[in-house]
């Protein structure tokens, strides 16, 4: 198996499938790569940079966040709302 059969693997990126990705931040504040095409899904700006496609998973945690399997990084979905404790001043 030569080089460049390698590098087409599954998984790896080709400048074709490079291009219908487009670097957008979600409502937590977080970049990630949004397909522009059907169907919608982001993946991991991490793993796309070492040529990898890890499509990002979403965790109903808290306010929520997705998850990179591959890289074990987390993105949350959207910002969290904080309590605001008000303390007795009597």
């Amino acid at each position: 198996m030569g080089m460049v059969s390698a590098l087409t693997g599954v998984g790896f990126i080709t400048d074709v499938l490079k291009s219908q990705y487009e670097l957008t931040e979600l409502e937590g504040g977080a970049a990630v790569y949004a397909f522009i095409g059907f169907p919608k899904h982001y993946v991991c700006p991490y793993c796309f940079e070492q040529a990898m496609i890890q499509v990002l998973q979403y965790r109903r945690i808290g306010s929520g966040y997705f998850e990179c399997l591959g890289c074990k990084t987390s993105f949350p979905v959207k910002q969290e709302k904080r309590k605001v404790v008000f303390g007795n001043t009597a």
